[in-house]
């Protein structure tokens, strides 16, 4: 059979169904495609987090440590098991610092500089800290985000190097 012997409304309907499926194949490919960019951008935002020279770590909304980064687990010499599922409320830390945190778990920025003995190893350091609040993209405070600077044995130099490393 010729194209000649095929009806026009044939035509148009087998027009109709592959226009269908040209456009689900166009929005599967174009979420494919957001996918694999998040997917980057959240490798991205991991390594950061992970290779940036403070020690970072995250809190849930009861201030349970649900990430740190391995500067944490080296200022503390712990481990990122033994670390994670802490909650910051039920451990022997210093006051200045539980009230700092749950600060910035109802919404305020929180600095603190001083000694801090760690809780697994009984390490004496002296530490500066900023806990900010965690926000979902609604605005809700979702936890709090930690970073620590051990200034443990830094001279005023060093310690001036790492404010100006801090600010950016």
């Amino acid at each position: 059979i010729g194209l000649d012997n095929i009806t026009t409304d044939y035509r148009i309907d087998n027009l109709n169904i592959l226009q269908m499926v040209s456009d689900v194949i166009g929005v599967e490919l174009g979420q494919k495609i957001a996918d694999n960019a998040l997917e980057e951008s959240e490798k991205r935002h991991r390594s950061l987090i992970e290779n940036l020279p403070l020690g970072v770590f995250s809190t849930d909304s009861n201030g349970e440590i649900i990430q740190c980064n391995k500067y944490l687990i080296d200022i503390t010499k712990s481990s990122k098991e033994k670390i994670t599922g802490l909650n910051i409320f039920n451990l022997p830390v210093n006051s200045e610092i539980k009230n700092c945190i749950r600060n910035a778990l109802d919404g305020y920025t929180q600095f603190y500089e001083g000694g801090y003995k760690t809780v697994l190893t009984g390490k004496n350091l002296k530490i500066r800290a900023y806990f900010t609040p965690d926000t979902s993209e609604d605005g809700k405070i979702v936890g709090c985000i930690g970073t620590i600077t051990d200034l443990t044995g830094k001279t005023d130099e060093q310690d001036d190097e790492t404010r100006k490393m801090e600010k950016v």
